[in-house]
């Protein structure tokens, strides 16, 4: 009990931040009732995030942009459009690909908390904080996201995904 107290006062540490990333990835997004897969060009660099959906002949599906401000989301339908418009990609995208405790068990990073922990299937990183909850599960080569609130889950396959090894 007094070691939780002594943790609690005297904060956490603020998460890394990887350095910039762009890969192309397979994806699966289901939300709301819908689902939807192809190949996504991602890139996550600070706060700033780009996720260009692309069929396997290289037409854009949809487009989200964003950074510590917002997103805007570009998709040819509006219903589409709708359901990207009320997933928290950003915190999402940072969560697979930028933010880490490293050695630390929890840490501090956009207003959130982030708790770290080898699983049974894989690397667990949970998210409290803007956005709602969320938890990933990262193996080497697929990230697992699922967010409760909205019964959202986003897939993503590409080698360059790996078990952080603290």
């Amino acid at each position: 009990m007094i070691a939780a107290w002594l943790l609690a006062c005297a904060g956490l540490p603020v998460a890394t931040q990887a350095p910039p990333i762009e890969v192309v990835h397979q994806f699966a997004i289901q939300a709301r009732g819908h689902t939807f897969a192809g190949m996504a060009a991602v890139r996550v660099d600070g706060d700033d995030y780009t996720l260009v959906a692309i069929t396997p002949g290289g037409v854009e599906l949809f487009n989200v942009r964003g950074d510590a401000e917002g997103s805007v989301v570009t998709a040819p339908q509006q219903d589409l459009k709708d359901v990207l418009e009320r997933l928290p990609l950003g915190r999402d995208l940072h969560l697979i690909y930028a933010w880490s405790c490293g050695s630390a068990p929890a840490c501090e990073v956009a207003g959130g908390r982030i708790e770290e922990a080898p699983g049974d299937d894989g690397w667990t990183r949970s998210w409290t904080g803007p956005g709602g909850p969320a938890v990933v599960t990262l193996q080497d080569g697929r990230a697992t996201l699922d967010d409760p609130r909205r019964g959202y889950t986003l897939r993503i396959v590409g080698e360059e995904i790996r078990v952080p090894n603290p």
